[in-house]
Order: structure tokens, then sequence, then C-alpha cells
């Protein structure tokens, strides 16, 4: 007969191992949790001795996590989550505090759609405080996941399990030339006019990137150049300097273009030139009675911005 045994490990022995595997140093994790480094390892070794399993494996220049260590760190963090969503709840409903929600967006929307989602959620939302954590696209799938972010605003799809997404609108690609490039003579230009050898994309990483060489049909293993913009602003200057051409999305358009008068705007003739932007939440987080609140209030205002994005376009594409 297998005897069950209740093994009574404790909050902040929880807290401890998470701690250490995400500063992978011990001397890190306990300053981090304001302790002393030998009252840290003694709580961790009470508790490999209580669960029978060894979490680390302590080396001179390194700490390895090991195989039955992974499982039990999995299992930690969903815990860990649950108790940060609960003292959450806990302080909202007995002290009045705002409910903080982290909202994560990828930089290539942020600088353009920020400002009015925060002023939208300020109006209709008084008791939710959004912590904005900008980062691209894997990184934010991943701490949703994780469950250190509630939702994020990205371009759809992203396919995971456990993702729920709600599509707002199409971003549109705009193609972008220096006043003195042979490109500007057309008032609509095709994919076949923005030639490989001419065009600027953003590093690899951004998901921009990516769906920008889609748009043209390109593999990203034959784009090959040796000029790369780290963002979106830097992209905008390197245009500017006559360094080659670029695609732009409509969301981004009145911010970055408002000053640089020696670039012109032209449209693209491909209707399916364009990206998805979305909300993406965990399927099973608890906040969703607040986070479906916040979804509509974000998807009203980015398409408002974009509407005023698509006034700005029109009349810059009437001076050109």
């Amino acid at each position: 007969m297998i005897e069950n045994r209740r093994i009574d490990y404790t909050l902040r022995q929880i807290r401890y191992v998470l701690s250490i595997y995400e500063l992978q140093n011990f001397t890190k994790a306990a300053r981090a949790n304001n302790i002393s480094q030998p009252a840290l390892s003694a709580q961790l070794l009470e508790l490999e001795k209580m669960l029978n399993i060894q979490i680390f494996e302590r080396a001179p220049n390194r700490l390895i996590v090991t195989a039955p260590g992974k499982e039990i760190i999995e299992h930690f963090k969903k815990i860990q989550r649950e108790m940060d969503e609960l003292d959450n709840k806990i302080s909202l409903v007995t002290s009045g505090k705002l409910l903080s929600l982290n909202f994560g967006i990828i930089p290539t929307m942020a600088p353009y759609l920020v400002p009015r989602i925060l002023k939208d959620i300020k109006l209709k939302h008084k008791s939710i405080k959004l912590i904005l954590r900008e980062e691209q696209t894997d990184y934010l799938v991943d701490k949703l996941l994780e469950g250190k972010l509630e939702f994020c605003l990205v371009a759809l799809p992203i396919l995971k399990t456990g993702v729920s997404e709600k599509f707002i609108a199409k971003d549109p690609f705009f193609a972008i030339a220096n006043k003195s490039h042979e490109l500007v003579t057309k008032n609509i230009c095709s994919i076949a006019d923005l030639t490989q050898d001419k065009l600027i994309l953003l590093e690899d990483g951004h998901c921009l990137r990516d769906q920008a060489l889609e748009v043209c049909k390109l593999d990203s293993k034959s784009y090959v150049r040796e000029i790369q913009a780290t963002s979106m602003n830097t992209l905008v200057q390197m245009v500017s300097e006559g360094l080659g051409i670029s695609l732009i999305p409509l969301s981004s358009i009145q911010v970055e273009l408002r000053n640089t008068p020696d670039i012109k705007l032209i449209p693209l003739k491909d209707n399916n030139a364009n990206r998805s932007i979305g909300l993406i939440w965990r399927k099973n987080s608890s906040y969703n009675e607040p986070l479906l609140k916040l979804v509509e209030t974000v998807s009203v205002a980015v398409e408002f911005q974009l509407k005023q994005s698509l006034k700005f376009v029109n009349k810059l594409l009437k001076t050109n």
C-alpha cells in the first residue's frame, strides 16, 4: 500500500525557488528577498528534503535545474500566478485599491496606439490601472502564458494553445521613399516595385519584418541586407536619408511622417498588404470579467486611432 504524504511547504519557499531559478544565482535571489544567502540555502535544503527531490545542482560557476526540478518549478509558477491574482482581487475588494493588470504590446504598435488606449481606459475604467510592457511578440506570448501578463495587443494570428484572440482591425501597409527616389513618380505602386536590393526592413525578431517580407513575397532566408532598422523611427530616418525604400503600417504614419517632408508616401495596389491588429489573453484567466470590458475599450480606442491616421494619410497624399 502506497502511503500518501502531506508535504507542508510554504509560499515563501516557493518564492525562494522561483527567485533562484529566474536569477540563476543564490546571492542575487537572497538579496531580492531581503534575507541572507545561508538562510535562503537552508530554506531550499529543507524544501528539497521535504519533497525528497533535488531541484538544483550546485556548481562553482553555474546552476543546473534537475529534470524533476523543472517539473516542480512549472507547478510553483502556477501556484505563484494564482496567489498573485488572489492578492490583487483581495486588495481590490477589501481596500478599494486599483486593480492592476499587466498589459503587453509590441514596439511597432506601442508609440502610436498606447496614448489613445490609456486615455480611454482612464475615462471608462477608473478602478483599473494598466502596467505596460513593450516587447516583441514571442516574449509577450511566453509571459502571457506564464501569468506575468494579463492581455496583449499584437499582430494576429497567434497560434498557441490556451490563448484567446480578438481581431480588431486591418492595418494596411504603405510604401515610403525619399523624394529623390525613382519610385516617387508613381501615385500607387505594386509589390513588384519593391525590389529586394533597395528594401529596408526591421531587424530579426520583429513580427512586422516577417509581415513585410510576406507582403513582398520574399523569403526570410533569401532576403539579405546589411542595413536593418532597430525601430520604426530608425527605419523612417534611413529612408529619409535615401538609403532605400520600405513599408510602413497605417497606424504609425501620423507619428512617424508628420515631420519628414523629404519622404513620399505611396499606396499599394495589393488589398491584402496589411497586418491584423488584435488582442490576446489566457483562456483560463481569472480576470475574465474585467478583461472582457477592457478588450472592448481597447478595440474601440484602436479603431478610433486608425481612423485618425487614415484622415492624416488622405491629407498627406493630397499634398505629396
